[in-house]
């Protein structure tokens, strides 16, 4: 599956029930992470503002860039009262566009999540602009094989980048947390777990993976 990016993939809708890759990087490929504590704020807010509408199935951060991969919940609406202003904001787009209700607050909420991150991130180290690329990828995994494809892609994504000489080592991807038995069972990774069956399954495939099978060109 190879995937060389187009303008359409900003515009994606992001609807209930279906499977997304979200990824983005850098403005101008700047770091957008500096050390350990960058990356856990920037999950934390990801929790913060994102897991009442959506499940966080895999990630993987890596310091000019990060990708998720994260399902539309199907039902959110008696979270959307908890949002400042979000009734606002989902008026107004249905004002000047044919987006669909969740994809307006999905938008919102990743607009804002990425807005606090990066007023954390100036603030910490003293910066001005914009931390991130004006618009993040959004690509909808149409199949189970497109899911397990991506999630084994990015979870490898740090030996591709020679961030690291064993994919399998690398802290600040879900591959350890799936690796870790107990945590395998306690996770709410449901699609995960369905893909792999199993924690051996689950090793076997990435290390037999080839990663040419999925190639992201963020342009």
């Amino acid at each position: 599956m190879k995937n060389k990016r187009k303008w359409k993939d900003y515009y994606v809708s992001l609807l209930k029930g279906l499977c997304y890759h979200i990824y983005n990087e850098g403005n101008n490929k700047q770091i957008i992470f500096r050390d350990d504590a960058d990356k856990e704020r920037f999950i934390k807010k990801f929790k913060l503002y994102m897991t009442p509408f959506v499940i966080l199935e895999s990630y993987s951060l890596m310091p000019n860039h990060f990708h998720i991969i994260m399902i539309v919940k199907k039902d959110f609406k008696n979270y959307t009262d908890r949002y400042i202003n979000l009734d606002k904001v989902i008026t107004r787009f249905k004002k000047k566009s044919s987006r669909e209700e969740e994809s307006i607050i999905i938008g919102e909420l990743m607009r804002r999540f990425l807005m606090s991150y990066s007023k954390y991130y100036n603030s910490k180290y003293s910066l001005t602009g914009s931390l991130f690329r004006k618009n993040y990828r959004r690509i909808l995994l149409e199949t189970i094989e497109d899911i397990k494809r991506v999630i084994i892609f990015i979870h490898r994504n740090p030996q591709i980048h020679e961030l690291i000489n064993d994919f399998r080592d690398y802290t600040w991807s879900t591959y350890k947390r799936y690796k870790d038995e107990t945590k395998w069972l306690l996770s709410s990774g449901v699609i995960f777990k369905t893909l792999f069956k199993n924690i051996l399954i689950m090793e076997f495939e990435h290390i037999n993976h080839t990663d040419n099978d999925y190639d992201i060109q963020i342009e």
